[in-house]
């Protein structure tokens, strides 16, 4: 949630803490959708599905260090 707050801490204490909450609360119904999708998914393909997830968590962590100038 903290790689999609758009806001800044000049706006005020509220509405980050306000969009942090509504953040939260949407990447746990994307997670929680996406986990009950892969339930559904054949056996078979679990494999490709956790490769892909890995990839894109891997591109995520990327452009968190990118983000905050790199590795210290």
């Amino acid at each position: 949630a903290a790689l999609l707050n758009p806001l800044t801490p000049a706006d005020g204490a509220f509405l980050r803490g306000a969009a942090h909450i509504g953040l939260i609360f949407a990447v746990a119904i994307v997670v929680g959708c996406i986990e009950s999708l892969t339930a559904r998914l054949k056996l078979s393909s679990v494999p490709k599905y956790l490769a892909l997830a890995a990839a894109f968590g891997l591109f995520a962590l990327l452009i968190g260090v990118w983000e905050r100038g790199g590795v210290r």
